[in-house]
This record gives structure tokens, sequence and C-alpha cells, in this order.
């Protein structure tokens, strides 16, 4: 199985007993984008990558579109986001945080990040 079976269930539920404005239909009829960082996969044991998209691309049959910066930060998502957003109707950004493990965080650049990230 999937490693991303745990996400996908959690969706599901989600979905099944969601708010009453959302159903399984409007799931289905909406665009989604993923964007974020290696965290939108986990590994099998064998190496091989297992896609948070595809998982809810096969057991939901959503229109889902990804960009992964593998190794990138917030920088790379945030200008992804301020040139190609406008033609989704749901983003979901995945961000682990990875380029704060090398070099400490510089807290007044990091803030102006995710100062803009959220106005977008």
């Amino acid at each position: 199985a999937c490693c991303t079976c745990a996400l996908v269930e959690c969706v599901s539920l989600r979905i099944e007993c969601g708010t009453p404005f959302f159903s399984v239909a409007m799931a289905t009829r909406l665009t989604y984008s993923l964007v974020g960082d290696s965290s939108l996969y986990t590994k099998k044991r064998n190496g091989d990558k297992c896609r948070v998209s595809g998982a809810l691309r096969h057991h939901y049959a959503l229109n889902v579109r990804e960009k992964i910066f593998c190794g990138g930060g917030l920088e790379e998502i945030l200008n992804h986001l301020e040139r190609k957003h406008a033609d989704v109707d749901v983003i979901g950004i995945s961000y682990f945080g990875n380029d704060y493990i090398d070099e400490p965080m510089d807290e007044r650049e990091h803030y102006y990040i995710w100062q803009r990230l959220f106005r977008v």
C-alpha cells in the first residue's frame, strides 16, 4: 500500500463528514494544486516515490496538479504561487522546512516571506 494512505483516509473522512456545503460531487469539479517541498511525497522501502497527488487522483478522481521543489525553500514556493495560482480553486501548501536545517533562520527575512505568502 502507498505510504500516503493515511492522508487519503483523513481527506476521505473530511469529505464524507465535512461541512454541509461541501460534497464529493463538488470536490471532483474543483481544480486543486499542491505546491511544496519534498514533503509532498514519501519514499517506499524500495526507494520509489509515492506522491500525495497520485493517491488523491486515484481514490477521488480529483483534478490535482502539483509542483514539487525538492530541496527547495519557502522562497521557491512563494515565487511559484505568485505566478501560477489564479487558475485553481484550492491550493494546498506542504512545507517541511529543510532549508532551516543547514543554517539558522533569518527571522526578519522569513517573516517578510511568510507575510507575502499569506497575501497571495
